[in-house]
């Protein structure tokens, strides 16, 4: 990921390898390839009987979203209080890099919108993983097959005034640890954006055998953080998970090589 492993080899703080311009990346943006990753989701049954409180979660974070890419500086500070997996100067770089993939889309334009929901974007990963995904399950290969956009997001919650939440109390479970991967939601906590909703947020890191897509599906958090493909394989396998913000708007993956 250009915001994790490849820092770690290009640059030359505690704990990373220093490579410097001494590798090159193939990126999956530029090969037409890329896969849409983190998002925001929760259960169709969730949204449905909870509109207001998603739509509530929904602008607090991407509020957060926007302070954080604004000044990640201070973004991957708060990140690093709030029990960091990693050190200062990589949390930095961390913060600077995931800023790139809020704000610029998988063909390299500037993208203002923070959480939008780009539906050629979304069709091309839900292309490459009908094509790619292999699932062992003969019922859920053929749901696979059938899968629309229609079932995996829902974008009716970037918009509108949300009301009073259904739902005061919630909570978000990460797909890693605490990171600059995750820093809208730490400034939006810290910066008292969810109180302002009305909404009393817990941020759950995640890691180890922790099942993001589960543990939304079963009802143990409100909402999660994946990529889209996980959930699409979440669907393919019986879940009912919508993606209702599309934080990152282009691909971190990326391949590396020496020279």
């Amino acid at each position: 990921m250009t915001y994790n492993e490849l820092g770690l080899v290009k640059n030359d703080y505690e704990g990373a390898y220093g490579y410097g311009d001494s590798i090159g990346i193939i990126d999956m943006n530029d090969q037409g390839v890329a896969m849409l990753e983190d998002m925001i989701f929760c259960t169709r049954e969730f949204a449905a009987e909870n509109p207001n409180t998603v739509r509530a979660f929904v602008s607090a974070s991407l509020k957060g979203w926007a302070t954080a890419c604004a000044n990640p500086a201070e973004a991957a500070e708060i990140v690093f209080a709030a029990g960091s997996s990693v050190s200062a100067a990589h949390q930095a770089y961390m913060a600077e890099e995931v800023k790139k993939l809020c704000e610029t889309d998988t063909k390299g334009n500037k993208v203002t919108d923070y959480g939008h929901i780009d539906d050629e974007a979304m069709q091309q990963t839900l292309d490459l993983a009908k094509q790619y995904i292999k699932l062992s399950d003969s019922a859920a290969a053929d749901r696979l097959k059938g899968l629309t956009l229609d079932d995996i997001r829902d974008a009716s919650f970037l918009t509108g005034e949300p009301g009073e939440p259904e739902k005061k109390e919630v909570s978000i479970q990460l797909k890693w640890l605490p990171q600059a991967q995750f820093m809208g939601f730490y400034v939006a906590a810290a910066k008292g954006y969810y109180e302002e909703v009305g909404l009393t947020v817990t941020i759950i890191p995640g890691g180890g055998d922790i099942g993001e897509t589960t543990a939304v599906n079963n009802g143990t958090v409100d909402f999660g953080v994946t990529w889209v493909a996980n959930l699409i394989s979440a669907n393919a396998g019986g879940m009912e998970l919508i993606n209702v913000a599309q934080i990152y708007q282009r691909s971190g993956l990326v391949l590396v090589y020496k020279k």
